[in-house]
């Protein structure tokens, strides 16, 4: 099972280096957790390379700096509902930080 594991992580290193043009940069509705990337020991589980980088930025935080007033939140910017299963936490955060790019923040996604 341990070589299959290697080969499985190999081929997502990959796949992930040929459909990703730069390192994607995390983001996160918490940067402790939640975010896509490396754990915060370094460790990707994808064969000893990290392909989405090392950084990450709190949607909080940004959307703050973005509105330019420290009691907003972005949550409301969210479609889908928060429920804590990752898949669709991600959608929710992918959703806002679109419409933070439709409010006039410069990203290139």
């Amino acid at each position: 099972m341990r070589g299959a594991t290697c080969r499985v992580r190999q081929e997502a290193s990959s796949w992930t280096r040929s459909v990703t043009a730069w390192a994607c940069h995390r983001c996160s509705s918490a940067t402790t957790k939640g975010s896509i990337g490396s754990s915060s020991t370094g460790s990707s589980g994808i064969a000893g390379a990290n392909p989405f980088g090392h950084s990450s930025t709190n949607l909080g935080s940004l959307y703050k700096g973005l509105v330019k007033d420290t009691s907003k939140y972005f949550k409301r910017l969210r479609k889908t509902r928060h429920t804590h299963n990752p898949v669709d936490d991600a959608k929710g955060n992918a959703e806002a930080l679109l419409a933070m790019k439709g409010m006039g923040l410069r990203i290139k996604l």
